[in-house]
């Protein structure tokens, strides 16, 4: 039992060395790998809604671990989760997991696990459940992303955010007296135009 906590020590301390000293690479070129929000946008319905965004990576080469935050308007929503999105299958471990919602902010990191084989292709990096609490327009911000090869290179990619807007709730007496304001409206125009 003791040489496996070692063993998985030392696979956390490697994981987390590639990912501290592999940097995001954004060139001036548009590089094929991506990593985004998905859905790009979504409106929520009213206050209350909760909802699922997942940051996702497409068309990488040899994946072993990745390093993202995503920042939002504490104001406007509340994380309610963050789960690994499944990139790595089962052979996979969390590095970080961290909920600020304080500040607007997530921190997720995971990697796969030592001795298998780096991932190719595209995937769901990790899974946000967050909940509406005010209206308003939010960025969700991705930064300091970080991709990870086996010898700790870092995996150059460009970075897409999404955004969230929260649209207000309408009471049904407002909606009542709006119908009957387009209505009367529309009842005067007729009349003007028959005489």
């Amino acid at each position: 039992m003791g040489s496996w906590n070692l063993k998985r020590s030392l696979l956390y301390i490697w994981i987390s060395l590639i990912l501290f000293f592999g940097s995001s690479v954004i060139g001036v070129r548009a590089d094929p790998t991506i990593v985004s929000v998905n859905p790009p946008s979504y409106t929520a319905p009213s206050i209350g809604v909760t909802f699922k965004i997942n940051v996702t990576v497409q068309e990488v080469v040899n994946l072993v671990g990745y390093d993202f935050h995503l920042g939002y308007n504490p104001t406007i929503l509340s994380v309610i989760q963050v789960e690994y999105g499944g990139i790595f299958g089962d052979t996979y471990f969390e590095l970080k997991k961290v909920i600020n919602d304080t500040e607007g902010y997530i921190w997720y990191a995971a990697g796969q696990m030592f001795g298998e084989p780096p991932i190719n292709g595209s995937g769901v990096l990790a899974i946000i459940t967050f909940t509406t609490i005010a209206e308003g327009s939010v960025l969700l911000d991705l930064y300091d992303t970080k991709l990870a090869a086996p010898m700790g290179e870092a995996i150059p990619h460009t970075v897409v955010d999404g955004s969230v807007t929260v649209i207000p709730e309408y009471s049904e007496p407002f909606i009542l007296i709006l119908f009957i304001m387009i209505i009367t409206l529309k009842a005067i125009l007729i009349k003007k135009r028959h005489t």
